[in-house]
């Protein structure tokens, strides 16, 4: 009942909860994503299992809209110590819990964090800021995940960058990118065509479009992973599953994986 007590009467707390494989993640009640990590040690299953799976000792991850870092933390978790991680973060207040929980590895030289956004080309981009209780909604587009906790937000101008230009300045070749842009896939792919289409990474994205959405983007990202020979699966359950456009329209966490 903590969070919601805490939702009630607009206060928060800093915390320091275990996870489901052994770190400890810091974090903000009542936050969604630390109040879930915080009631069941894990945040979305599904991705986690697409992780699991993907990722192997030494390999690289790059996590586009890290956030607090929960993905970021796991995998780094997986890769080991020779491993790599290139964590991106928009938001200030959201970029300062995110280096929180990576700085065991940024101080080992394991893990590099940009606080930038990512798009198709270097320019500024203002974001709408809900607030850090909602953080995990903010976004320079549509706010597609509607929720109690939203107040009318405060504007944010960040600097952007391409994924291809953070990774040639964090000399990192990713085996698997995980992207969870708020409604600005679209621009995150075209600044990753260069790494797509020579390396072939794995990717993980959020999915899913507001039906009242006049061009919705979810058949396009679809789209041209597919004919690039990606394959799209789903874990609901411990392995990969096919999945259609269908239930991706709805909303679902896709691993892509390269033929």
């Amino acid at each position: 009942m903590a969070p919601l007590v805490m939702r009630h009467f607009g206060s928060t707390r800093d915390i320091t909860c275990p996870t489901f494989y052994g770190a400890k993640f810091r974090g903000l009640l009542p936050e969604a994503v630390t109040t879930q990590v915080w009631r069941t040690t894990a945040y979305s299953p599904d991705v986690c299992r697409a992780l699991a799976y993907a990722l192997k000792p030494g390999q690289t991850f790059m996590d586009i809209g890290a956030h607090f870092g929960f993905f970021s933390q796991f995998a780094s978790f997986l890769i080991g110590p020779k491993g790599t991680t290139v964590s991106v973060e928009a938001m200030p207040r959201t970029f300062a819990y995110l280096s929180g929980n990576m700085s065991q590895a940024v101080a080992e030289g394991r893990a590099q964090l940009f606080n930038v956004a990512a798009t198709d080309h270097e320019t500024t981009m203002v974001f709408k800021d809900f607030g850090i209780v909602a953080s995990s909604l903010n976004t320079a587009f549509e706010n597609r995940g509607a929720s109690s906790l939203v107040r009318e937000p405060t504007e944010v101008t960040v600097r952007a960058r391409t994924g291809d230009t953070i990774l040639a300045e964090a000399r990192a070749r990713p085996d698997l990118i995980k992207i969870d842009a708020e409604s600005s896939e679209l621009l995150v792919l075209k600044g990753l065509a260069r790494t797509i289409d020579t390396l072939r990474p794995a990717l993980i994205l959020e999915l899913g479009d507001n039906p009242s959405t006049p061009e919705p983007t979810t058949p396009v990202i679809w789209s041209q992973l597919t004919e690039r020979g990606y394959r799209p699966v789903h874990f609901e359950s411990m392995e990969p599953r096919e999945i259609g456009l269908d239930r991706a329209l709805r909303y679902a966490n896709v691993l892509f994986l390269p033929a």
